[in-house]
């Protein structure tokens, strides 16, 4: 049975921007491989959040990184 809560936050989470993008995304978006990404998340160059193995990368840091190339 499906909460009603989870149900809700489920609605307002897909009515907001998207807080962080997969390391594909964000690679698109700045116009480098994802491996390239992957490369400098290890070196400790890109902020990400993990969770398990998946990595994502925070949506202020890659809006940051194309604004300092516009």
């Amino acid at each position: 049975m499906e909460n009603s809560g989870d149900a809700s936050a489920a609605q307002r989470a897909s009515s907001e921007p998207r807080r962080t993008y997969t390391v594909r995304e964000a690679a698109a978006i700045l116009g480098v491989g994802a491996a390239t990404l992957y490369r400098a998340i290890e070196r400790k160059e890109v902020p990400f959040i993990g969770i398990g193995r998946r990595r994502l990368i925070p949506r202020v840091w890659v809006d940051q990184q194309v604004e300092k190339t516009a």
